[in-house]
């Protein structure tokens, strides 16, 4: 429990991804632009040349907390324009790596 008994207030704690952040405001969908790193097979399996795609500047669309569209920032804002947006400027967004 957080201090003033507000368990909301726990969610936007230091220890809390953005992810997890945006998932607790409810939000239907989101964009976040940055650079983006995302991979349409397996590189071990394929050439990482193929596998593996690269934007400097990207975006990935959450959508009810699931990741919905990996793509260029251009494309995906015109697509989604009333859609909240946070923009991590250079940073890396890689859209999930799956270990199963």
């Amino acid at each position: 429990m957080v201090r003033g008994g507000n368990p909301k207030a726990a969610a936007f704690g230091r220890f809390t991804s953005p992810l997890q952040r945006l998932k607790t405001m409810r939000m239907t969908h989101h964009l976040l632009l940055g650079q983006t790193l995302h991979f349409s097979a397996d590189p071990f399996a394929t050439a990482w040349e193929s596998a593996a795609h690269h934007s400097g500047r990207g975006a990935v669309l959450i959508r009810d907390g699931l990741i919905a569209a990996v793509g260029e920032a251009d494309d995906l804002r015109r697509l989604h324009p009333a859609a909240p947006v946070t923009d991590y400027g250079n940073a890396l967004i890689s859209a999930g790596f799956v270990d199963a």
